[in-house]
């Protein structure tokens, strides 16, 4: 009977191993599911993926972090905290293997290690409040600094094909866990559902507007560089669908981009096949706009402002751009009002000027809010650096790649992302 019972928990642990990555993934679904109606299931499915990101390879590790990604908000501080420790324990595993656990200091590229401690010190220096607000920060451009440098040497660990379709799946999987926000309490004051504008778990509808907008734009990147399969295919159409469901409009306008560049392609590569795909888009819009006239009427009223009524250049703007141009120039006047502040900024930590608590909606003007032209400068030669490199080691086909540059140019005109200011 022992020798049975050791026979099988050796098969079963075989088992688990070889397939260890779906198991997991399917563990935390289900905890996820929990995390609905109940919040304890938040203090473990987080220290779960904690123990399965720090005993798993980082190959595994990533591909768990990137899965409960869609999850983070479902308790606002805590799992958001819990999230972002792992996510630095598969960047530390990482370079730990890779540079340390063998060190070679050739390795290291001197003077860009040296343009990253200049930054950090000065958005140390006391410019601005020290509070939670700029530790945050400086965590998270860290954070950012270093998975870029991990996607310069170890593409092959972060696998971002196979990644963004677990992405896809997962926002599927949070979409439809959303939905129980209509019958648990718990989920819906959690992340402030809103009726009608559909944000799955997140915390606000533009989060998962702008996650489908850029998903999109690299899936367009892999058609159009002649890099996809028909996973991909799949996994833009359903993106696309999710991220109609923000009646965004940030989002129509830049799938219209997408979808354009991609009908170009297509008509450029198999013209009979551009058009097949045109018509059958045309049928499927008729169709959605006969059987669900009042959504699409209701998406179409968020373009002229529930017709509000403008009376000079200022409403017009503030309308198309959802309020937004009325935020610029309160952060823009702020920022130019004082030398001090242009030239070296507010600081990192500097909390919201805007009567409602709202951040400027547009990442160019608040990074040169909180770090001034120094500062600014300094973070964008590094993002350059960083992308010149990934951009040396790669075969990028220049016409597909102009697709996720002309979204992220745009989409960082509307959203502050990483330099989002919080009240």
């Amino acid at each position: 009977m022992g020798k049975v019972k050791e026979i099988f928990n050796e098969e079963f642990f075989y088992k688990y191993k070889t397939r260890r990555l779906p198991i997991n993934l399917f563990i935390l679904s289900v905890l996820f599911f929990f995390g609905c109606f109940f919040d304890w299931s938040t203090y473990i499915v987080f220290p779960l993926l904690f123990v399965m990101v720090c005993f798993d390879d980082v190959k595994n590790g990533f591909t768990y972090v990137v899965y409960s990604f869609p999850f983070i908000f479902m308790d606002v501080y805590i799992s958001v905290v819990l999230f972002f420790i792992c996510f630095f324990v598969v960047v530390f595993k990482y370079y730990f293997l890779t540079y340390f656990k063998n060190f070679d200091k050739t390795k290291f590229d001197k003077k860009f290690l040296i343009l990253i401690a200049i930054f950090f010190i000065y958005c140390l220096l006391p410019i601005g409040a020290y509070n939670l607000n700029k530790l945050i920060r400086i965590m998270l451009f860290a954070v950012i600094f270093l998975f870029l440098g991990m996607f310069i040497k170890g593409k092959d660990i972060l696998r971002l094909k196979y990644n963004l379709r677990i992405l896809t799946i997962s926002l599927g999987v949070a979409c439809i866990f959303g939905l129980t926000a209509y019958i648990s309490p718990h989920i819906r004051g959690m992340i402030e559902f809103t009726f009608g504008r559909y944000q799955a778990l997140f915390y606000q509808t533009n989060v998962l507007a702008m996650i489908c907008e850029i998903m999109s734009s690299i899936f367009a990147y892999y058609i159009i560089s002649g890099k996809a399969s028909y996973k991909e295919y799949i996994c833009l159409v359903a993106v696309s669908i999710m991220g109609l469901t923000t009646m965004s409009k940030t989002f129509l306008i830049l799938m219209s981009i997408i979808y354009l560049s991609l009908f170009i392609y297509l008509l450029k590569k198999n013209t009979r096949l551009a058009l097949m795909i045109i018509s059958f888009l045309v049928v499927v819009v008729g169709i959605v706009i006969i059987l669900g006239f009042d959504y699409v009427s209701d998406y179409l009223n968020r373009f002229s402002g529930g017709h509000k009524s403008f009376e000079n250049l200022e409403d017009f703007l503030n309308i198309i751009t959802t309020d937004r141009y009325f935020l610029w120039t309160i952060y823009f006047g702020d920022w130019v009002s004082n030398p001090i502040n242009m030239f070296l900024g507010v600081g990192l930590g500097c909390p919201s000027i805007d009567g409602r608590g709202l951040s400027p909606h547009n990442l160019y003007l608040a990074m040169f809010y909180e770090l001034g032209f120094v500062g600014g400068i300094i973070f964008c030669s590094i993002i350059l650096s960083l992308l010149i490199k990934i951009f040396m080691k790669s075969q990028i086909n220049k016409w597909a790649i102009s697709v996720p540059a002309v979204v992220f140019t745009l989409l960082f005109m509307v959203e502050d992302t990483i330099f989002y200011i919080f009240s």
